[in-house]
């Protein structure tokens, strides 16, 4: 729909996306809008709005499964458009112990959306190296919640709720990862990050640092351990090497490799970054004995360690259009 005028808005229904800004794009977790990635051309996705008896087909504009996002987008416009009356607006952050409310479908039960109340627990949390920039909260995220909106008391969306642990501690991606994402989805399709080029990286935790502690040997610190650089990539084209601790990319701080991922995010391919790393001896990143580990290694190590900034050009494929996006 190529004269579509914008229309944005912040409604959940009963297929649990966002209805994102731009016309008749909607923003929701990949897991919902692609639930069998290997059926991904053949299902068709039906959005019912709340408060409407009628489905209205959608098309997949584009989906990043690293940030569990996804958009899709529905023609009929003029059908829908009553149900877009609330301007989007993603909050420019969220503070702990801020009220906030989780809207969705939960359960998939009869009676339209429902809305959970709770308070952030926490910002910026990273689970698994996979999530980061994640927002904790009390709010309950059930089956049928994901893809839906959180909200502050101004209406403002600070996340998307993505998932729970143990049906006690609940997470959403956060409103700076989403609004990013969307916006490269819209435009492109795709989602474009720099690329530093590893095989194999490990997240060095609280933990090991404590249980280093002030034994004999170079300080143990937080970052991401470069277990194994891509040979001819960006990182070894810049002279790091096995075993050099990545701290910080650009303005952005990296204690795991979710941090690490994330701020990829929002660094393009090709663009010259500078990279903040420590050197520790190559031996501590040697393949471990049978029945040791690589992180009781790096606990025992010993030996110089030494601190380095280096320019680094980050690797990837520019894009600049989706073809075929209208």
């Amino acid at each position: 729909m190529s004269d579509a005028r914008p229309l944005d808005s912040v409604l959940s229904n009963p297929n649990r996306p966002i209805a994102a800004n731009t016309s008749v794009y909607i923003l929701t977790n990949n897991h919902v809008a692609n639930p069998c990635p290997t059926d991904w051309p053949s299902v068709v996705l039906r959005v019912q709005f709340a408060g409407e008896g009628a489905d209205f087909e959608a098309t997949r504009v584009g989906a990043d499964p690293q940030s569990d996002l996804a958009v899709i987008r529905v023609e009929r416009l003029r059908a829908v458009a009553r149900f877009l009356t609330k301007p989007l607006q993603f909050a420019r952050g969220v503070a702990v112990g801020e009220d906030v409310v989780a809207i969705g479908f939960a359960l998939g039960q009869e009676g339209g959306p429902t809305v959970t109340k709770g308070i952030v627990s926490a910002v910026g949390r990273s689970i698994e190296g996979q999530h980061s920039d994640l927002v904790q909260m009390d709010a309950a995220i059930h089956h049928g919640n994901s893809g839906g909106p959180l909200l502050n008391l101004r209406g403002e969306v600070v996340g998307v709720n993505s998932f729970g642990l143990n049906d006690t501690i609940y997470f959403a991606i956060s409103s700076r990862v989403a609004g990013r994402v969307s916006s490269e989805l819209v435009s492109r399709g795709v989602v474009t990050r720099g690329q530093l080029g590893f095989r194999s990286v490990l997240s060095i935790s609280d933990e090991m640092v404590e249980r280093r502690g002030s034994s004999q040997g170079p300080a143990l610190e937080r970052g991401v351990l470069l277990v194994e650089p891509t040979p001819g990539g960006p990182l070894a084209l810049a002279g790091l090497r096995r075993c050099d601790l990545l701290q910080q990319v650009e303005s952005y701080q990296v204690h795991n490799v979710g941090e690490l991922m994330n701020a990829l995010l929002f660094l393009a391919p090709g663009s010259t970054v500078k990279v903040q790393y420590r050197r520790y001896p190559p031996a501590v990143c040697e393949p471990p004995r049978a029945g040791g580990s690589l992180s009781a290694r790096l606990v025992q190590l010993s030996g110089p360690a030494t601190n380095h900034t280096t320019s680094i050009v980050l690797g990837g494929v520019r894009r600049t259009t989706l073809p075929g996006l209208r």
